[in-house]
């Protein structure tokens, strides 16, 4: 015979689980309380999918602003990467934090659930005694987290650090740097996103702040160890050093350059500096330093500077670029795109290995050894938010599809097995979305494919279009609206009456020449309020003129 519980005791059971369900509950929380003292997560496991299961194909995307190898990448094929894109107000959610641990051919989400798995990563740092040690830090933005475990469960770290609110800016962390003695000194450095600077002795335990002005880059020497020297770039742009491990400043001179991202020392002693017109550099000269002009040196912003061996590595808009010389002569690596840059990562025991890893806006570039192995495009890193996703008319012969998606327009061949990103976007690094994709009747021969893409950041929306299957693309802007949501329809007879349709809220955007120009109709009598989702076109158009528009008021009509 079975009894049922009376209803208090069943109430009071869920009360129980409620109040405690922090204590057993696997991955992060999603409450207001985890946001200030987060709890750890554990890397979730991919379930076996059955035979008539939907399952993920992709795509996989995401840009790496933040990366780290580990020193013994060339054995255990660790990385972690992170990101995040730019927002109307600023920095938006990210995908967390990613770990791959066979090279970068896979990855897997280290927070399983949100908010953690969309939070903002802006830097990452891994210790050189990462092999005894198993530690990680990330720059967030919901502060500076630390791993113990290979970055397989992380705690956010306080001990003199600001205590979370509602300023974004006493939560964002947006650089961690470890000393080169780290291993041995434990010391660290967090910049915060206005440029508070904090300093650990001790593995991020407790946190001090020095007298210094607030930072836009930092570094520790070479040989900090022995000299205890540190420099950084105020947002003003004074340079300062510290020789007693940053218990006090000296301000050096002002410099007369753009915004510094980054700051290192090279061997030779001299500072490089990350700017937004390439990379300055820094000799001594008496009690300050004067700058060398670089020749060649890198056109435009300069976002992150990485040393190894007797190389440095800038990651720039213009591409990946490479010194030997010590910053005074800069080359673009000629096997990566000439496209932005956002990150690059070297391998920590550079003796050990030689592996390289960039985040490029269309992913991720990697390379087992810069001397011997060639570049090669690594796995997306997490799955992308698809808005739209069409076939070819061709799809059971040519399996390929088409989805638009909010890190770029992608392309598969395979029937989804496989994704490509044809194109970003423009500008690629913004919150934006390729809302909908449709693909000519006649792609066997014209190859015309068209996206709607919708920038949140600056509102602007605009008609992207292919002639050669998504191998290039032109943009149109005018005329449409800013801030509102595209529904598009291609004719069946594209190929011949050129004829396309683009609606927004009530207003239809009709042009018969490929998009050269364009004519407005109402769809909705004035005084009425419609506001288009979708466009339908009749698959006998030529003949019967039909189209329809799907919106907040219903369903509306056209036969003319």
């Amino acid at each position: 015979m079975t009894h049922k519980a009376p209803i208090w005791a069943v109430m009071a059971g869920l009360l129980v689980i409620l109040s405690f369900g922090a204590l057993w509950l696997p991955g992060p929380l999603t409450t207001a309380a985890s946001l200030e003292k987060p709890r750890s997560a554990t890397v979730p496991q991919a379930q076996p999918a059955g035979s008539r299961d939907w399952r993920s194909a992709g795509p996989y995307g995401g840009v790496a602003r933040a990366l780290t190898l580990s020193p013994n990448f060339a054995n255990d094929g660790l990385a972690l990467a992170g990101g995040w894109k730019t927002g109307r107000l600023g920095r938006t959610g990210g995908y967390g934090i990613v770990r791959t641990t066979d090279g970068g051919a896979t990855w897997a989400a280290v927070f399983a659930a949100p908010p953690w798995n969309q939070l903002a990563v802006m830097d990452l740092a891994i210790s050189p005694g990462f092999d005894a040690d198993a530690t990680v830090y990330a720059a967030t933005e919901t502060g500076l987290l630390r791993s113990d475990s290979r970055g397989a469960t992380w705690a956010r770290l306080d001990g003199g650090l600001p205590e979370p609110g509602n300023d974004p800016a006493a939560d964002d962390i947006v650089r961690v740097i470890l000393s080169p003695g780290f291993a041995l000194d434990g010391t660290l450095l967090a910049i915060q996103s206005n440029g508070a600077f904090f300093l650990s002795p001790n593995r991020g335990v407790t946190w001090s702040r020095p007298p210094v002005a607030p930072l836009a880059a930092a570094a520790f020497t070479r040989n900090f160890q022995a000299d205890g020297t540190l420099f950084a770039v105020a947002i003003d742009g004074v340079l300062n050093r510290s020789i007693d491990r940053g218990a006090t400043w000296n301000a050096l001179q002002q410099l007369t350059v753009g915004p510094v991202a980054d700051i290192l020392q090279t061997t030779d002693g001299a500072l490089l500096l990350a700017t937004t017109d390439g990379v300055t550099r820094l000799v001594p000269a008496g009690s300050g330093y004067v700058v060398e002009p670089a020749s060649p040196n890198i056109s435009g912003p300069v976002h992150r500077l990485a040393l190894a061996g007797d190389r440095i590595y800038a990651a720039a808009d213009q591409g990946l670029f490479i010194t030997l010389t010590d910053g005074r002569r800069w080359d673009r690596y000629a096997d990566t795109p000439v496209a932005p840059v956002r990150s690059v990562a070297t391998c920590p025991d550079w003796g050990r290995c030689h592996a390289l890893m960039v985040g490029a806006d269309q992913g991720v570039l990697g390379t087992a050894d810069d001397n011997l192995a060639p570049w090669r495009w690594l796995a997306g890193l997490h799955r992308v938010t698809a808005a739209s996703v069409v076939a070819s008319p061709m799809y059971p012969t040519d399996r390929t599809l088409f989805a638009g998606t909010t890190d770029g327009l992608f392309r598969s061949t395979d029937g989804g097995g496989g994704w490509q990103v044809v194109t970003m976007g423009e500008p690629p690094d913004h919150d934006a979305v390729f809302s909908q994709v449709r693909v000519s009747s006649s792609y066997a021969v014209d190859g015309a494919v068209f996206a709607t893409h919708e920038d949140r950041v600056t509102g602007r929306r605009s008609l992207f279009q292919s002639a050669d299957r998504g191998a290039t693309w032109s943009v149109q802007f005018a005329p449409f609206t800013p801030d509102v949501h595209m529904a598009l329809a291609v004719s069946p007879a594209y190929r011949t009456d050129r004829t396309i349709f683009v609606a927004q809220g009530a207003v239809l955007h009709k042009s018969t020449d490929g998009g050269a120009t364009w004519q407005d109709r109402p769809i909705a009598p004035p005084g009425s309020y419609f506001s288009t989702l979708e466009l339908e076109i009749s698959s006998a158009f030529a003949a019967d003129r039909t189209l329809f528009a799907s919106g907040y008021d219903g369903v509306r009509r056209s036969t003319d």
